[in-house]
């Protein structure tokens, strides 16, 4: 039976969860990369390219090493955005698509 969910929809999980050593790790990388987020937002909020720049250069640099690489890829963009002192609309934009794919990580 076909799936009526999007690719887009779908949740996020990661290859190294079934290995016993990593799935803790990986709860603990989630908690923080919830709170880590939620800093990213108000940076965004506030246009503070420089802490954008920290906080998505930080996201960027763990998530593909618990296997979220299109999560380092969306925090690569916005990076980058920030490096540029890019405009609101451009970095909202990033901003929403990396929150969108760590809404949906599922553990």
């Amino acid at each position: 039976m076909p799936s009526s969910q999007t690719t887009d929809q779908q949740p996020l999980v990661s290859p190294l969860a079934a290995d016993p050593d990593f799935a803790e790790l990986i709860v603990l990388f989630v908690e923080e990369l919830q709170e880590q987020m939620c800093e990213l937002g108000s940076a965004v909020e506030s246009l503070d390219h420089q802490a954008i720049h920290g906080l998505a250069h930080a996201i960027k640099g763990s998530a593909g090493g618990y296997g979220f690489d299109s999560v380092t890829d969306a925090a690569r963009d916005l990076d980058e955005l920030a490096k540029v002192n890019a405009e609101a609309n451009q970095v909202n934009a990033a901003f929403e698509q990396l929150r969108g794919l760590c809404n949906r990580i599922q553990i």
